[in-house]
Formats: structure tokens, sequence, C-alpha cells
């Protein structure tokens, strides 16, 4: 039988600017992220007595500033909170640090997206993601473990392979799936093999064409992916321009090797 408890004297040291969704356990902590204060917290719990402790682990650390995300991505290595124009990451060391001051999510992106964390994939330490970089103007899948950024796609050499929208990046077996447009401009299914450090082209329903919509001409028609019973399904357009998806399978991926 299962008890809920209140913890009032929890709920009333914690700022209120706190929003619920953002605390989350990380490294056997309860890490949260004040906006107020621009501070990073972690609550310590002891199971035995329920005591607690509220910290404030990187006290020289001050990053002010609302509209961060609602929903915290954690990876292995690190608690990760985005921003339109900055990326924030606290790690096991209890550093915290602002990750890149080039690659961030989009500066146009809407609050919608940054507020759903929608089309972030985590495998192992590294959480993926449609990354703008300030330097090159270019939107490209990027990733970071909290304390370096990396480019993970270049299908289109010299152009954006994504959009400010998500991608659809979506963690299955170990591999990336998500949207891409390749040489040619054209939007296709592609996955990122962390093991390989490789990309490869999964789909082209559309010889000559989109198969996904990754500028929300048609009102936001890009990919999604789950997994069931061994296979792989996805949607897709079958005739591009008719603004209609249809749902395809990829049958037998085995997971990244």
């Amino acid at each position: 039988m299962c008890r809920l408890r209140l913890d009032t004297n929890i709920v009333d040291t914690v700022s209120a600017s706190i929003d619920a969704r953002a605390f989350k356990v990380f490294n056997g902590k309860v890490v949260a992220y004040d906006a107020t204060s621009g501070m990073f917290l972690n609550i310590d719990i002891d199971t035995t007595t329920n005591d607690f402790s509220i910290n404030f682990p990187c006290t020289s650390f001050s990053s002010t500033g609302s509209n961060f995300s609602n929903m915290p991505v954690v990876t292995d290595s690190a608690y990760l909170l985005f921003k339109n124009n900055k990326i924030l990451s606290y790690n096991k060391s209890n550093e915290c640090r602002v990750v890149s001051t080039d690659v961030t999510i989009n500066a146009t992106l809407p609050d919608s997206y940054i507020n759903s964390q929608a089309g972030v994939a985590v495998i192992g330490n590294y959480a993926y993601f449609s990354g703008y970089s300030n330097s090159t103007g270019l939107q490209k899948l990027y990733r970071t473990d909290g304390a370096s950024m990396e480019r993970v796609s270049n299908t289109n050499p010299g152009a954006d392979d994504v959009s400010w929208l998500p991608a659809g990046a979506t963690a299955i077996d170990g591999y990336v799936y998500f949207g891409s447009r390749n040489s040619s401009g054209h939007a296709k299914l592609y996955r990122f093999n962390p093991i390989r450090n490789s990309v490869e082209q999964i789909s082209n329903i559309n010889s000559n064409n989109n198969d996904f919509d990754l500028t929300w001409g048609c009102t936001g028609v890009y990919p999604s992916f789950v997994k069931l019973s061994g296979n792989i399904y996805f949607n897709a357009f079958s005739n591009w321009g008719s603004c209609s998806s249809d749902l395809y399978r990829l049958e037998g991926a085995l997971p990244a090797s």
C-alpha cells in the first residue's frame, strides 16, 4: 500500500517561482531551477527520517530569467534547461554553466516548444535537439552532454537540415530518429547511430519531394515515431502537396550496434 503525503515544510521553503514540472531526480537528488534567483537548487531527503535540506550548489552562478523550459531534460550526465537563446546545465560535480554561446534553441522558437521539450531525444549522457548556430546561421541536429556541444547532422551541406520545428528527434533502441533535409532540400527520415557516429537516410517515399513537412506549411505535419512489436511506425506523406500524412512502418529494425 502506498502512502501519499504533502510535505508542507518543503512546499513552504522552496520558492513559489519554481514550476512543479521543473523538479527532476538527478544524481540521487531532487533538482530544480529557480527562475527568480537564476540559480539551480537540489533537495537532499533522508528517506528514514524524512528530514530534508535545500542547497544552492552553484553560488557563483546566476542566470536570472524566465521562459526556461518547464520540462527540463535529464541525461546520465546533466540536468538541462532550454531557453530560446541559452542552454543551461547542472552536472554531477555540482557545476552549473551555460553550455554554448553559439548553438542554442532558435530565437524564433515558440514558447510551446520550449515548455514541452518536444523533439528532444536522450541517449546516455546526451540530449539531441534541433539547434541553431549563431555563427553559421544554420539549423542542424546537435547533441550536448551538458559540458560540450556537437553537431550530429549535416545532411544538407551549406543549408538548414532541420527548421526550428522539433524535427521529431526520438530515441529508439539506441538510435536517434529524426526528420532532416537531404542535399536536394527534401525532408526525409534519418537516424543517427551514436556507436558508429554515423547518419543514414531511412525513407525516400517521395523521391523528388518531401516525405515530411518541416516548415509548418501543412500545419505542422512533422515526423513522429513509435516502436511496437519490433517495428517502428512513423507518419509521412504518400503524396507531397496533399497535406495529409499516412502511417508507415520500418520493419525488423535492430538495436544500434
